[in-house]
């Protein structure tokens, strides 16, 4: 699950991912770094660009053992 905004609390959606073992890709912004760490998914730099994102997502893409692990 990609998540790209700058600004948050603590989405849901997050807790929706978990909920179907899937990893998180988010900036580390609100109370996302709380929810978000090595065991289930990628935090980056709030001024994270689009490239940052892509190569983090392109990272898991060619990485099933990876996605597998954070997702569960």
């Amino acid at each position: 699950v990609l998540l790209t905004s700058r600004y948050e609390g603590i989405p849901r959606v997050i807790y929706e991912a978990f909920a179907m073992e899937r990893p998180v890709v988010a900036p580390s912004v609100g109370g996302i770094g709380e929810l978000v760490d090595e065991r289930n998914g990628l935090l980056l730099d709030p001024a994270a660009t689009a490239d940052d994102y892509a190569n983090e997502i392109e990272q898991l893409l060619n990485n099933p053992p990876m996605r597998a692990a954070l997702g569960a």
